[in-house]
């Protein structure tokens, strides 16, 4: 009888054990797939990608037109840039964006005026507007980059490009 209650005592403490493992391993994946999906989907990771694909249109758009980018974001839907979404910051609350005749009007980005694909690739191209998100914009450079800069450092560095400064 002593025996068989050792037996059982075992195979109870690892059934226990393998139970308590599988039940960690199952939360650590629930927890990643979680972490993962709210990173990419966060409002400020898909303005980033909106102004990464602005920047390569542009980019396509100027190959197309003897180096010149489009003066307008409008000049690049529907050929360059097919969703209306991509003129939009997700971190916006305004009107939303489905009439194509009003992408100019509604986009919420900016651009630098008077850049080509020969400005240099560290000058700053399109950026959130003002208001966008709290304390920062998201910016698209020439060469492609995009970064999330702090407001007062981004003003700096479009009046110093400006000639402002």
């Amino acid at each position: 009888m002593q025996r068989f209650s050792k037996i059982v005592s075992h195979y109870a403490w690892t059934l226990g054990a393998f139970i308590v493992i599988a039940m960690l391993v199952i939360w650590l994946v629930l927890y990643l797939v979680r972490d993962q999906s709210t990173v990419e989907e966060s409002p400020s990771h898909v303005c980033r990608d909106n102004i990464a694909k602005l920047v390569e249109a542009q980019v396509k758009w100027a190959e197309d037109h003897g180096g010149e980018f489009a003066d307008k974001f409008s000049d690049l839907h529907p050929d360059y840039i097919s969703s209306l979404r991509t003129f939009q910051c997700p971190a916006v609350m305004g009107e939303h964006l489905f009439d194509e005749n009003r992408i100019d009007e509604l986009c919420e980005y900016e651009m630098a005026k008077g850049l080509g694909t020969d400005s240099s690739g560290s000058l700053i191209f399109i950026y959130d507007k003002e208001g966008n998100h709290k304390h920062s914009r998201n910016v698209g450079f020439v060469d492609g980059t995009v970064k999330e800069i702090h407001e007062f450092k981004f003003c700096q560095m479009l009046k110093k490009q400006m000639g402002e400064d």
